[in-house]
């Protein structure tokens, strides 16, 4: 699975963490402008990862362009 976070966040603006059996991804900036104006522009996406998937082997990178890469490993059944 892949999401495309573009320019709109840095990878050290994104939190990626699994609770039961969410996946959970969110992104946070602070943004100020002229006059002192301030925005927060936000991400939050949860996912329901599927039985077959150990949420302890789930991991998560950023590659060049922006694109969060999430790799769920299924488990074998023995």
């Amino acid at each position: 699975m892949s999401v495309s976070l573009g320019a709109e966040f840095d990878a050290d603006e994104l939190t990626v963490k699994t609770i039961d059996r969410r996946l959970i991804v969110t992104a946070q900036r602070d943004e100020t402008g002229p006059g002192r104006r301030a925005a927060c522009r936000e991400f939050h996406h949860e996912f329901q990862l599927p039985e077959s998937v150990d949420p302890e082997t789930v991991t998560a990178h950023v590659i060049d362009g922006g694109q969060l890469v999430v790799e769920a490993p299924i488990t074998s059944a023995d």
